[in-house]
């Protein structure tokens, strides 16, 4: 009897991480729903048992101690992880009277702290994984064109640069934000937009700097989906965002070659229960 994989799904308690995590969990993996809110991970967990093998996990990715915590526990009970899908993220609403300043620090204690954070620590797991494969959902809205200031957007997509080196980029950031100065020094207005795209930076060091452990990284972006985050706003379902990522988080070589890494993935996937009719040309790559 062939090795069932297991997957991690952060922030899957509603929304796209949650239609995500069933259609991996109808494709046969183990999968892991966390969140933050125990009450309504174990409600989705239930609810997401007609479709395959789910498990709860309470996990906040913001919080050092509860990726610690959920590390330890995971790793005694499994020993490794085949895919792990970043979903978990946050955004202030428009309306929010919440300076932007004091925005940013949340903002990017989930969005990039969190996820990369969530995905180091998870590495030495990974590396012990069949077909291990990083999936990162992110948002056009972190697209290189947000840097107007040439040499900032130089720095952060040269194909060289390390984990460390994008973590360095995001404190500058910050550091200008809160001191109010950001705007002089040539970084945009928009803490979303810069943690999506310091988020993206971030996956691609992670797939060069994981190669030789055949881990794939990739990013890819749901499109403008209904759900709490865009107050229910977006053109696309949950279920229609989630296509994406879980396009990706399945995708299988067919003739043993490496899965494609370091790419950002956008686009609309046919998916039917049995996770076959699927045709990769409705998956791009979108220029970063």
């Amino acid at each position: 009897m062939p090795l069932q994989r297991i997957a991690v799904v952060t922030g899957s308690n509603k929304g796209i991480g949650f239609e995500t995590a069933k259609k991996i969990a109808a494709a046969g993996l183990k999968t892991i729903i966390c969140a933050r809110n125990e009450e309504r991970g174990l409600a989705a967990t239930k609810e997401a048992a007609a479709f395959g093998d789910v498990e709860f996990r309470k996990l906040d990715i913001s919080s050092a101690d509860s990726r610690k915590q959920f590390l330890e526990n995971f790793a005694n009970d499994f020993g490794r992880c085949d895919v792990l899908v970043n979903c978990a993220g946050i955004a202030f609403k428009a309306a929010d009277p919440t300076p932007h300043a004091q925005q940013a620090r949340p903002t990017f204690a989930t969005n990039y702290f969190g996820t990369s954070g969530m995905t180091l620590a998870m590495l030495p797991l990974l590396r012990k994984g069949v077909a291990p494969r990083i999936v990162t959902i992110a948002s056009k809205s972190g697209q290189l064109r947000i840097l107007e200031d040439e040499e900032k957007r130089k720095r952060i997509s040269s194909p060289n640069i390390t984990v460390d080196q994008v973590t360095e980029f995001v404190n500058e950031y910050l550091a200008a934000v809160e001191s109010g100065t950001h705007a002089e020094q040539g970084w945009p207005n928009t803490n979303l937009g810069m943690s999506q795209l310091c988020k993206i930076a971030f996956t691609k060091a992670i797939a060069r700097q994981e190669a030789a452990h055949n881990i794939s990284a990739n990013c890819c972006c749901p499109g403008h989906c209904q759900t709490d985050m865009s107050s229910n706003s977006g053109t696309k379902t949950a279920e229609e965002g989630a296509r994406t990522p879980a396009w990706v988080a399945l995708l299988e070589s067919s003739d043993g070659s490496l899965l494609p890494t370091e790419q950002f993935f956008s686009a609309e996937v046919s998916y039917t229960e049995h996770h076959e009719g699927e045709d990769p040309s409705l998956v791009k790559e979108i220029q970063w």
